[in-house]
Protein backbone atom coordinates (compact mmCIF):
# COMPACT_ATOMS: atom_id res chain seq x y z
CA UNK A 1 0.00 0.00 0.00
CA UNK A 2 3.01 2.37 0.31
CA UNK A 3 3.48 2.93 -3.42
CA UNK A 4 -0.02 4.40 -4.04
CA UNK A 5 0.36 6.73 -1.03
CA UNK A 6 3.68 8.10 -2.31
CA UNK A 7 2.15 8.44 -5.76
CA UNK A 8 -0.72 10.52 -4.38
CA UNK A 9 1.62 12.88 -2.55
CA UNK A 10 3.41 13.58 -5.83
CA UNK A 11 0.20 14.13 -7.84
CA UNK A 12 -0.04 17.82 -8.78
CA UNK A 13 -1.81 19.63 -11.67
CA UNK A 14 0.53 20.08 -14.64
CA UNK A 15 -1.01 23.46 -15.50
CA UNK A 16 1.51 25.89 -13.97
CA UNK A 17 -1.05 28.71 -13.89
CA UNK A 18 -2.79 26.87 -11.05
CA UNK A 19 0.35 27.06 -8.92
CA UNK A 20 -0.24 30.73 -8.14
CA UNK A 21 -1.70 31.67 -4.74
CA UNK A 22 -4.62 33.43 -6.40
CA UNK A 23 -5.66 30.15 -8.01
CA UNK A 24 -5.16 28.00 -4.89
CA UNK A 25 -8.81 26.85 -4.69
CA UNK A 26 -8.73 25.81 -8.35
CA UNK A 27 -5.43 24.05 -7.68
CA UNK A 28 -6.99 22.03 -4.84
CA UNK A 29 -10.06 21.15 -6.89
CA UNK A 30 -7.90 19.94 -9.79
CA UNK A 31 -5.64 17.99 -7.45
CA UNK A 32 -8.64 16.28 -5.80
CA UNK A 33 -9.77 15.06 -9.22
CA UNK A 34 -6.30 13.71 -10.01
CA UNK A 35 -6.09 11.90 -6.65
CA UNK A 36 -9.59 10.45 -7.08
CA UNK A 37 -8.62 9.20 -10.53
CA UNK A 38 -5.46 7.52 -9.15
CA UNK A 39 -7.41 5.88 -6.32
CA UNK A 40 -10.02 4.56 -8.75
CA UNK A 41 -7.32 3.19 -11.05
CA UNK A 42 -5.61 1.53 -8.09
CA UNK A 43 -8.83 -0.05 -6.80
CA UNK A 44 -9.78 -1.28 -10.28
CA UNK A 45 -6.35 -2.89 -10.49
CA UNK A 46 -6.87 -4.65 -7.15
CA UNK A 47 -10.29 -5.96 -8.26
CA UNK A 48 -8.89 -7.13 -11.60
CA UNK A 49 -5.98 -8.93 -9.86
CA UNK A 50 -8.37 -10.47 -7.32
CA UNK A 51 -10.66 -11.78 -10.06
CA UNK A 52 -7.67 -13.09 -11.99
CA UNK A 53 -6.36 -14.97 -8.93
CA UNK A 54 -9.85 -16.38 -8.29
CA UNK A 55 -10.07 -17.65 -11.85
CA UNK A 56 -6.62 -19.24 -11.55
CA UNK A 57 -7.64 -20.99 -8.31
CA UNK A 58 -10.90 -22.29 -9.82
CA UNK A 59 -9.03 -23.51 -12.90
CA UNK A 60 -6.42 -25.23 -10.73
CA UNK A 61 -9.13 -26.91 -8.62
CA UNK A 62 -11.00 -28.13 -11.70
CA UNK A 63 -7.84 -29.66 -13.17
CA UNK A 64 -7.07 -31.27 -9.81
CA UNK A 65 -10.52 -32.84 -9.56
CA UNK A 66 -10.43 -34.06 -13.16
CA UNK A 67 -7.30 -36.07 -12.33
CA UNK A 68 -9.36 -38.18 -9.92
CA UNK A 69 -8.35 -39.69 -6.59
CA UNK A 70 -4.73 -40.71 -6.11
CA UNK A 71 -2.08 -40.93 -3.41
CA UNK A 72 -2.28 -37.12 -3.14
CA UNK A 73 -5.94 -36.41 -3.93
CA UNK A 74 -9.01 -37.52 -1.94
CA UNK A 75 -12.70 -36.65 -2.37
CA UNK A 76 -15.26 -36.67 0.44
CA UNK A 77 -18.98 -36.15 -0.08
CA UNK A 78 -19.44 -34.56 3.35
CA UNK A 79 -17.58 -33.64 6.52
CA UNK A 80 -20.02 -35.08 9.07
CA UNK A 81 -23.29 -36.11 7.37
CA UNK A 82 -24.06 -39.74 6.55
CA UNK A 83 -25.86 -39.51 3.21
CA UNK A 84 -27.33 -43.02 3.41
CA UNK A 85 -28.46 -42.94 7.06
CA UNK A 86 -29.41 -39.26 6.77
CA UNK A 87 -27.88 -38.22 10.08
CA UNK A 88 -24.74 -36.82 11.66
CA UNK A 89 -22.07 -39.49 11.86
CA UNK A 90 -18.80 -39.34 13.83
CA UNK A 91 -17.41 -42.06 11.56
CA UNK A 92 -17.64 -39.64 8.63
CA UNK A 93 -15.60 -37.10 10.58
CA UNK A 94 -13.11 -39.81 11.47
CA UNK A 95 -12.72 -40.67 7.79
CA UNK A 96 -11.83 -37.04 7.05
CA UNK A 97 -9.32 -36.93 9.91
CA UNK A 98 -7.75 -40.20 8.73
CA UNK A 99 -7.12 -38.66 5.32
CA UNK A 100 -5.56 -35.50 6.77
CA UNK A 101 -3.28 -37.51 9.07
CA UNK A 102 -2.30 -39.80 6.20
CA UNK A 103 -1.33 -36.79 4.06
CA UNK A 104 0.72 -35.41 6.97
CA UNK A 105 2.46 -38.75 7.44
CA UNK A 106 3.18 -39.33 3.75
CA UNK A 107 3.78 -36.74 1.04
CA UNK A 108 0.99 -34.24 1.62
CA UNK A 109 -2.06 -33.92 -0.62
CA UNK A 110 -5.39 -32.30 -1.38
CA UNK A 111 -8.67 -33.13 0.36
CA UNK A 112 -11.83 -31.86 -1.31
CA UNK A 113 -15.13 -32.06 0.59
CA UNK A 114 -18.36 -31.70 -1.35
CA UNK A 115 -17.31 -34.01 -4.22
CA UNK A 116 -18.29 -37.68 -4.51
CA UNK A 117 -16.12 -40.53 -5.81
CA UNK A 118 -17.47 -39.98 -9.33
CA UNK A 119 -16.24 -36.37 -9.26
CA UNK A 120 -19.80 -35.06 -9.04
CA UNK A 121 -20.15 -31.69 -7.29
CA UNK A 122 -22.49 -32.08 -4.29
CA UNK A 123 -21.75 -28.83 -2.48
CA UNK A 124 -21.60 -28.28 1.27
CA UNK A 125 -25.29 -27.90 2.12
CA UNK A 126 -25.79 -31.47 3.38
CA UNK A 127 -23.46 -30.91 6.33
CA UNK A 128 -26.02 -28.40 7.66
CA UNK A 129 -23.64 -25.80 9.06
CA UNK A 130 -24.99 -22.34 9.78
CA UNK A 131 -22.43 -20.84 7.39
CA UNK A 132 -19.06 -21.62 5.85
CA UNK A 133 -17.15 -20.03 8.74
CA UNK A 134 -18.88 -22.42 11.14
CA UNK A 135 -17.84 -25.37 8.95
CA UNK A 136 -14.21 -24.25 8.77
CA UNK A 137 -14.13 -23.65 12.53
CA UNK A 138 -15.61 -27.10 13.20
CA UNK A 139 -13.00 -28.79 11.02
CA UNK A 140 -10.15 -26.90 12.68
CA UNK A 141 -11.49 -27.78 16.13
CA UNK A 142 -11.72 -31.52 15.48
CA UNK A 143 -8.23 -31.50 13.94
CA UNK A 144 -6.85 -29.72 17.01
CA UNK A 145 -8.71 -32.05 19.37
CA UNK A 146 -8.01 -35.38 17.68
CA UNK A 147 -4.76 -34.89 15.72
CA UNK A 148 -3.13 -31.90 17.40
CA UNK A 149 -3.08 -28.11 17.12
CA UNK A 150 0.58 -28.12 16.02
CA UNK A 151 -0.39 -29.77 12.73
CA UNK A 152 -2.80 -27.04 11.60
CA UNK A 153 0.11 -24.97 10.28
CA UNK A 154 0.74 -27.64 7.65
CA UNK A 155 -2.47 -27.06 5.72
CA UNK A 156 -4.58 -24.31 4.20
CA UNK A 157 -8.38 -24.46 3.93
CA UNK A 158 -10.60 -22.48 1.57
CA UNK A 159 -14.14 -22.60 0.21
CA UNK A 160 -13.96 -22.73 -3.60
CA UNK A 161 -16.38 -22.97 -6.52
CA UNK A 162 -16.62 -26.08 -8.68
CA UNK A 163 -19.31 -26.49 -11.36
CA UNK A 164 -21.65 -24.08 -9.65
CA UNK A 165 -21.22 -25.66 -6.20
CA UNK A 166 -19.12 -24.57 -3.25
CA UNK A 167 -16.62 -27.13 -1.99
CA UNK A 168 -14.09 -27.19 0.82
CA UNK A 169 -10.52 -27.41 -0.45
CA UNK A 170 -7.79 -28.43 2.03
CA UNK A 171 -4.21 -28.33 0.75
CA UNK A 172 -1.93 -30.29 3.09
CA UNK A 173 1.87 -30.32 3.25
CA UNK A 174 3.92 -33.23 4.63
CA UNK A 175 4.33 -33.09 8.41
CA UNK A 176 7.68 -32.98 10.18
CA UNK A 177 6.69 -35.38 12.98
CA UNK A 178 4.29 -38.37 13.11
CA UNK A 179 0.57 -37.51 13.26
CA UNK A 180 -1.81 -39.82 15.16
CA UNK A 181 -5.60 -39.71 15.21
CA UNK A 182 -7.42 -40.20 18.51
CA UNK A 183 -10.34 -42.59 18.04
CA UNK A 184 -12.28 -44.59 20.67
CA UNK A 185 -9.65 -43.88 23.33
CA UNK A 186 -6.86 -45.10 21.06
CA UNK A 187 -4.31 -43.44 18.81
CA UNK A 188 -4.27 -44.63 15.19
CA UNK A 189 -1.55 -44.08 12.60
CA UNK A 190 -2.37 -43.74 8.89
CA UNK A 191 -0.49 -43.31 5.62
CA UNK A 192 -1.46 -43.00 1.96
CA UNK A 193 -1.09 -46.09 -0.19
CA UNK A 194 -2.18 -45.15 -3.69
CA UNK A 195 -5.70 -43.64 -3.61
CA UNK A 196 -6.39 -45.21 -0.20
CA UNK A 197 -5.73 -44.43 3.45
CA UNK A 198 -4.12 -47.33 5.29
CA UNK A 199 -3.78 -47.95 9.03
CA UNK A 200 -0.42 -49.38 10.11
CA UNK A 201 0.09 -51.94 12.85
CA UNK A 202 2.32 -51.17 15.86
CA UNK A 203 5.32 -52.96 14.35
CA UNK A 204 4.79 -51.27 10.98
CA UNK A 205 4.52 -47.84 12.60
CA UNK A 206 7.96 -48.08 14.18
CA UNK A 207 9.65 -49.09 10.94
CA UNK A 208 7.77 -46.49 8.90
CA UNK A 209 8.60 -43.64 11.29
CA UNK A 210 12.29 -44.59 11.22
CA UNK A 211 12.28 -44.39 7.44
CA UNK A 212 10.01 -41.38 6.98
CA UNK A 213 10.91 -39.01 9.82
CA UNK A 214 14.50 -39.84 10.84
Amino acid sequence: MQFPVILLYNKYPTNSSLWKIDNYEQFLAKRRKLIAKEINNFMEGLIKNSNSEKEKTEDKLEKLIEKGESNKIEFKSTLRWNIYAERMDKNIEHSVLKTIAAFLNTDGGSLIIGIDDEKKALGLEMDKFENHDAMLLHLMNIVKDRIGAKFTRFFDINIEKYKGKEVLYLDCRPGLVPAYVKHNNQEKFYIRTGPSTTELSVSEIHEYIQQRFY
